[in-house]
């Protein structure tokens, strides 16, 4: 019975990326200089695409991360303001404390 490693499997795997990589450099070396510029405008393109969907995606976390802290703070606003009432504080002072 034959037993892989784990070191072994990394090692093939990294080869078959590294022999991709290679292969799309020659692709890419075998271009035209017009089919090289199309390719690096397409590849720019698709970078700037990923670069504005992650920005996107951060704006929309901290929008709910905002959200939600704010309704904390209003929840906490409300339960103040309920156990003052229950305390018998006046109006102006339960404004002041919410």
């Amino acid at each position: 019975m034959k037993i892989k490693s784990k070191f072994h499997e990394n090692s093939l795997l990294h080869v078959v990326k590294g022999m991709k990589e290679v292969r799309e450099k020659r692709n890419i070396m075998n271009m035209t200089e017009e089919e090289r510029k199309k390719y690096n405008r397409y590849i720019t393109r698709l970078s700037d695409e990923a670069s504005y969907a992650k920005t996107l995606k951060l704006e929309a976390e901290e929008r709910v991360r905002e959200d939600e802290r704010q309704k904390t703070e209003k929840r906490k606003n409300i339960e103040t303001a309920i156990k003052c009432i229950k305390k018998g504080y006046p109006n102006n002072e339960i404004i002041d404390l919410t």
